[in-house]
């Protein structure tokens, strides 16, 4: 999962992409794209995410990997 910080609201698949690749990961399939809702991140189900967006809004980008 990737939070990535726009100036704009927009499916930028391309500026996704890169920002996946920056991290190593380079051979992304079925890239999918959604709008955070912020004040999701008050809720017990999405508390755990606010460091990633919070880490997203200063440095550009956050990014989960889970391997399974």
């Amino acid at each position: 999962m990737l939070f990535l910080r726009q100036d704009e609201e927009r499916d930028a698949f391309d500026l996704a992409q890169a920002e996946c690749a920056r991290f190593g990961f380079d051979e992304i399939t079925d890239l999918r794209c959604g709008r955070l809702q912020v004040d999701v991140l008050d809720t017990d189900a999405y508390r755990g995410f606010a460091g990633f967006y919070e880490e997203a809004l200063t440095k550009g980008s956050a990014l989960l990997y889970y391997p399974n």
